[in-house]
C-alpha cells in the first residue's frame, strides 16, 4: 500500500468514526467517543511496539494505513451485525444468527490482520496469526477494562 500522510490521517479519522459508531451500540455518546479514540490509540501503540521490536520502524506508516483501512471496512460490515445482535439481545430474542455472523467476521478480520502483520514483519504466517490474536485480545481487554457498557434493556 503506498504511503501518503493525507491518506493515513483520513484512514485514522475513519477508524475513530467507525469505532464511535460501534461503541454507540453499547455505550453513551461520550463513552463511545472515548472508545473510538482508545481503539485507535491501541492500534497505533501496539503496531509501533511490534515494528520497533523487529527493528522495522520504517514500515509503520504503510502498515498503520493498511490496518486502519481494513478495520474501517470490517467495522462498516460489523455495524449492522452488531446492531442486530444488540437489538435481538435487548428484545430477549435468539442472538444465534447475528452472533455466528459476528464470529465469522472476527475470524475474517484476524486473518486479514495476520496477513498484514506477516508481510510488514517479513515473518511466517504463524507469527502473523499469533500477533493478530494478541492484538484482538489486548484491544478487547482494554475496552472492557476502561468502559462499562450500558445496561441491557
Amino acid at each position: 500500500m503506498p504511503f501518503t500522510r493525507h491518506l493515513l490521517f483520513v484512514l485514522l479519522g475513519l477508524h475513530v468514526l467507525v469505532g464511535i459508531l460501534l461503541g454507540s451500540l453499547s455505550y453513551s455518546l461520550p463513552t463511545a467517543i472515548a472508545y473510538g479514540f482508545t481503539n485507535m490509540l491501541v492500534l497505533v501503540v501496539l503496531l509501533r511496539a511490534v515494528l520497533m521490536v523487529r527493528k522495522l520502524p520504517e514500515r509503520f506508516n504503510q502498515t498503520l494505513s493498511a490496518m486502519a483501512g481494513t478495520d474501517v471496512i470490517i467495522g462498516v460490515i460489523a455495524w449492522p451485525i452488531s446492531s442486530w445482535m444488540v437489538t435481538a439481545r435487548d428484545a430477549g430474542s435468539d442472538v444465534g444468527a447475528p452472533a455466528l455472523l459476528w464470529l465469522l467476521l472476527v475470524i475474517w478480520s484476524l486473518t486479514i490482520i495476520a496477513h498484514i502483520l506477516r508481510n510488514a514483519l517479513s515473518a511466517p504466517w504463524a507469527v502473523g496469526v499469533v500477533l493478530a490474536v494478541l492484538y484482538f485480545f489486548i484491544g478487547y481487554n482494554v475496552s472492557i477494562t476502561l468502559f462499562e457498557p450500558l445496561p441491557v434493556k
